[in-house]
């Protein structure tokens, strides 16, 4: 969320909180762990392609559905910035 350490931030999909931006979820999220004495609240995850390669969001969603089936993760919050 710092502009001067990224090129760009945009943010694609905020999906699951009664937040509307990014900050604000992520409160909400730390807000809701209190309430439930979780100790890790947050699972992060970064995917990166090859410099010369053309992935399109599409491709970038499918692969993030895919590990979140793998890990039991669906349909939980989740932010995703492009």
């Amino acid at each position: 969320m710092r502009m001067d350490d990224n090129e760009h931030i945009s943010l694609h999909e905020l999906r699951g909180f009664a937040s509307d931006n990014l900050r604000d979820a992520f409160k909400e999220a730390e807000a809701i762990s209190c309430g439930t004495k979780c100790r890790q609240y947050l699972c992060s995850l970064s995917l990166s392609s090859p410099e010369q390669a053309n992935v399109t969001p599409a491709q970038f969603e499918n692969a993030i559905d895919r590990i979140e089936a793998e890990f039991d993760l669906s349909d939980q919050p989740r932010h995703c910035l492009p």
